[in-house]
């Protein structure tokens, strides 16, 4: 028989390696508490990102074809459309235009006003365009650029009142849009839209423009 040696017992000690692992548990607890908490913030985090999908469209693909398909597009609806540059004057007009268009866009709103325009007209090269039709102000977009040489065209608002939606007074200023950047030679037109926003996808997939990236803003 194999005699067994037992480790004399030490009271003192016992109650150390009792308080240690005590301390061993109570921390791993609070790290997985931790870990559950952070991961139900990301989470919320998560479910309160408003997700927004980057499109573009290379120059190469507006041929002289495509620029006059588009044109048949806006004469078979009859529309006289007559498009102007906006001033100071009339950013009361565009916000206004701004706000009956969100209601039917399915986009998170964000602030415009007359400082905001402004601001953003301070540079030569941004650019703010109405669209009248019928002696009504319908429409307008907002146009800057992007890239270290301004090569990327960037469409940074487009709003078109309710009523004339689906009536192109937006493929108009689309038109418009082209003829402004074709001036600076820009290799690329961009814009970003709410991911829920499908009517402006859509109308952005009918001029060419595909989607290429997703991002979010917190």
């Amino acid at each position: 028989m194999i005699p067994v040696l037992f480790k004399p017992f030490n009271r003192e000690e016992e109650i150390c390696h009792r308080i240690k692992k005590t301390n061993k548990q109570e921390k791993e607890n609070r790290e997985e508490d931790i870990n559950i908490i952070e991961n139900d913030r990301k989470k919320k985090t998560n479910d309160l990102k408003i997700l927004y999908v980057k499109m573009r469209l290379s120059t190469k693909k507006i041929t002289p074809e495509f620029e006059a398909s588009v044109k048949n597009q806006i004469e078979e609806k009859h529309l006289n459309v007559k498009i102007r540059e906006a001033g100071e004057q009339d950013y009361p007009t565009v916000i206004s235009i701004y706000k009956r268009a969100w209601m039917t866009s399915n986009t998170p709103i964000s602030d415009l006003s007359s400082d905001l325009l402004r601001e953003l007209n301070k540079s030569s090269k941004t650019k703010i365009f109405l669209a009248k039709v019928y002696g009504i102000d319908a429409g307008f977009v907002i146009l800057d650029f992007e890239g270290e040489k301004n090569e990327i065209g960037f469409i940074t608002a487009l709003g078109i009142l309710p009523r004339f939606q689906r009536r192109k007074v937006g493929t108009s200023l689309g038109i418009r849009t082209w003829k402004y950047f074709k001036k600076f030679n820009v290799k690329e037109l961009r814009t970003e839209v709410y991911i829920n926003n499908s009517n402006s996808k859509e109308f952005l997939k009918s001029l060419g423009f595909e989607e290429f990236d997703r991002f979010s803003y917190d």
